[in-house]
């Protein structure tokens, strides 16, 4: 049987690592690039939906129930994230910075 000859593998090997390569670029600028400017495109929606829907209705919009509102839904997102997301295999130790953080969220 003979030896695999080296450079073979070495070129293969640069191959292979060529290719996870840019797969890794492309799944970067994927994410780093595509998911902010997916959000500002989101949110511009909903803003002009929610524009056209309050200005087509006779309902009196409250600008700070509007905005308890907002802050209730992300706080409640926030909890649902973190209470049921994946859970550690050792119990969680309590923080008191989220405490601070959920304070200064409200504030």
């Amino acid at each position: 049987m003979g030896e695999p000859d080296v450079g073979q593998i070495e070129q293969r090997l640069a191959a292979v690592l060529d290719k996870e390569r840019r797969e890794a670029i492309k799944y970067a600028i994927a994410t780093v690039l595509c998911t902010p400017a997916f959000v500002a495109l989101a949110s511009f929606t909903i803003l002009l939906v929610i524009c056209y829907v309050f200005g087509r209705s006779d309902y009196n919009v409250d600008a700070l129930g509007l905005y308890t509102g907002f802050i209730i839904f992300l706080a409640y997102m926030i909890v649902f994230v973190l209470r049921y997301s994946n859970p550690p295999e050792e119990p969680h130790q309590f923080n008191k910075n989220w405490i601070i953080a959920v304070a200064l969220f409200f504030i």
